[in-house]
């Protein structure tokens, strides 16, 4: 969301944490899917929250061999795993 985009959200009511419908439909993938991490590792997604960390999202994921880590919906280098 830029700047404009919650000057126009302060002033106009809205409260600004409603996500836009590019940031709901941005991502390739979705709680449940595999995905490969920047080095290759496949894991799969256990949840999506685009509304935490001030609206840079959070994107949690469990390794094979139990490791959890969480990503930024914004800048998260994830791919889906080819079906």
């Amino acid at each position: 969301m830029s700047i404009a985009d919650r000057l126009a959200n302060l002033f106009g009511g809205k409260s600004g944490q409603e996500p836009s419908a590019a940031q709901v439909d941005g991502l390739p993938f979705e709680v449940g899917d595999r995905v490969t991490d920047t080095w290759g590792n496949a894991a799969v997604v256990t949840e999506i929250d685009r509304k935490v960390e001030h609206g840079l999202g959070r994107i949690r994921i469990r390794y094979d061999d139990g490791r959890e880590l969480a990503y930024s919906v914004v800048a998260h280098g994830l791919k889906p795993v080819d079906r």
